[in-house]
């Protein structure tokens, strides 16, 4: 039988700016994630760390700039272009658990 594949594409509307990228994408971290936020060449990136959708009075960041994530947060960025309606929204939750030692007196059975 042939290997099943999936994969995730996020189309972008013309009238709008492109969706910025989220590297890493969210998930489970167990210390502090720094993640690279990415952008149409001359895009203002805006964005949120309060699980709202980022507005034009959130705090920017440059494309290719890095936050450092210490905390469980939802992460939305958001582009916007000269001429273009704002881009999609761009969500990524994570999740930083600290590290586990199990310890002598203790299990992770």
């Amino acid at each position: 039988p042939s290997a099943v594949a999936s994969a995730t594409y996020v189309l972008d509307d013309p009238a709008r700016a492109p969706t910025p990228l989220v590297s890493p994408a969210g998930g489970q971290f167990t210390t502090r994630q720094p993640v690279t936020v990415t952008g149409a060449p001359g895009a203002t990136l805006r964005y949120s760390v309060t699980g709202a959708d980022p507005t034009l009075s959130d705090p920017t960041i440059a494309s290719g700039a890095s936050l450092v994530l210490d905390r469980a947060t939802i992460l939305k960025v958001r582009a916007w272009l000269p001429g273009l309606e704002p881009s999609a929204v761009r969500r990524e939750s994570f999740l930083i658990t600290g590290d586990v030692d199990a310890g002598s007196l203790h299990s992770l059975a």
